[in-house]
């Protein structure tokens, strides 16, 4: 991880996962379909980056927190075609947070409405462990507030 005057996290996904000592979840998706996570480690590790460098200082943190995001109900099947568009959304939404001042389009509006109702269901996983500032962070970023009934499956088709 390198270092930033911020002395915010600056993590990539890349670094994450090596911190973690893991890789992607390649899950179980079959013949076209390619596995993705549905709230992505790209909002994760953005959310990270908004952190005080530090404020996590308990050993394996980074592994248990990608463990919870590589969990099979964070999963789904996309084309490599629904999987580029809605990385791409993502990407571009975290850059529009950041003062790109991008916009966008009604499509990736959809993909990133599918993904804040989905963090709403999951996000009480990082209530019973120690990651509440990373969830408060990640409900600042998607600019979504409390949390929903537990659902599991693929929401985004």
């Amino acid at each position: 991880m390198a270092r930033r005057d911020s002395e915010n996290y600056n993590y990539t996904v890349i670094s994450l996962l090596k911190a973690a000592g893991t890789k992607r979840s390649t899950g179980k998706c079959e013949g076209k379909f390619e596995t993705e996570h549905v709230v992505e480690l790209q909002l994760v590790v953005a959310a990270i980056n908004t952190l005080k460098e530090g404020t996590y200082r308990r050993d394996d943190w980074e592994r248990d927190l990608v463990r919870i995001f590589n969990d099979e109900n964070n999963l789904q099947c996309l084309t490599k075609k629904k999987n580029g568009e809605k990385s791409q959304a993502v990407s571009k939404f975290i850059r529009i947070r950041n003062g790109s001042g991008e916009s966008l389009s009604p499509k990736e509006k959809e993909w990133l409405k599918q993904v804040k109702k989905y963090w709403l269901a999951i996000r009480s996983e990082l209530n019973c462990s120690d990651f509440k500032r990373i969830r408060n962070a990640l409900d600042k970023l998607l600019e979504v507030q409390g949390g929903h009934k537990r659902f599991v499956g693929n929401i985004i088709k």
